[in-house]
């Protein structure tokens, strides 16, 4: 195309298509959106400020004896008597006697390992 031709303008779209946003006039950008009202309600206020006089006012713990104590250090698991001793067994003999969800866990992970451990791939010691 020679230099002073200049292709006409796309032609205008037809249909339902909304006008383009107004044009900012440049009065600065708008004003910010409202603030929030108070997010917590008096009752809840109350409350907490309840609590928190008591720990300035150094409230007392009961004395629990030894006898009721209990050692929660450990992570308590359903159906385990105790997390410190684990099962005799291991493997999967131990596993079948759990029930839910870490039984099954244990007897795929049991099975997967017999399937990959008796694999014969690691026994060829054939080279490219």
């Amino acid at each position: 195309m020679p230099a002073g031709n200049v292709p006409p303008p796309p032609p205008m779209p037809s249909g339902n298509v909304p006008p383009p946003p107004p044009m900012p006039s440049g009065s600065g950008p708008p004003p910010p959106p409202p603030m929030p009202g108070p997010g917590m309600p008096k009752k809840a206020a109350a409350g907490r400020d309840n609590l928190l006089a008591d720990i300035r006012g150094g409230a007392r713990l009961k004395k629990v004896s030894d006898s009721e104590k209990r050692d929660r250090s450990a992570a308590m698991v359903p159906g385990a008597e105790s997390a410190a001793s684990p099962p005799a067994g291991g493997g999967a003999a131990a596993a079948g006697a759990d029930a839910g969800l870490a039984g099954a866990l244990a007897s795929a992970l049991a099975a997967r390992k017999a399937k990959v451990s008796h694999s014969d791939d690691e026994d060829d010691n054939d080279d490219w």
